[in-house]
C-alpha cells in the first residue's frame, strides 16, 4: 500500500506503478536492515552491559588465594616441560633405533 505522498505522486502521474512498487520493496529492505543493526546494537551494548557486571563483581584475590594460584601454576609449567622433555627423548631413541 502506498503512503499519502506517494499516492498523491501516482495521482498526477508523477510516479510510474512499478516505481511504487519498488519503492514499496525498498521500504521493506530499509527495515529489515533497521531490524538487524538494531539487533546487532543491541547484542553490542549486551556484551558491554556484562563485561562491566563481571568487572564489578570481581575482587582482588587474597594473599593465600595468590599462592596457591602461583603454585598451581608452577606445578602446571613443570608438568607440562617435563611431558615435553619425556616425549621429545622417547621420540629420540624411537629414531635413531
Amino acid at each position: 500500500m502506498l503512503d499519502l505522498q506517494q499516492q498523491d505522486m501516482f495521482n498526477l502521474g508523477m510516479l510510474r506503478p512499478e516505481t511504487a512498487k519498488a519503492t514499496k520493496a525498498a521500504r521493506a529492505t530499509n527495515a529489515t536492515n533497521a531490524t538487524n543493526a538494531t539487533k546487532a546494537v543491541n547484542s553490542v551494548c549486551g556484551f558491554f552491559s556484562d563485561g562491566g557486571r563481571l568487572l564489578r563483581r570481581c575482587t582482588k584475590p587474597t594473599k593465600h588465594e595468590f599462592v596457591k594460584l602461583c603454585k598451581v601454576t608452577a606445578l602446571g609449567v613443570v608438568f607440562m616441560g617435563g611431558m615435553g622433555v619425556t616425549v621429545k627423548l622417547f621420540f629420540g631413541m624411537l629414531l635413531r633405533g
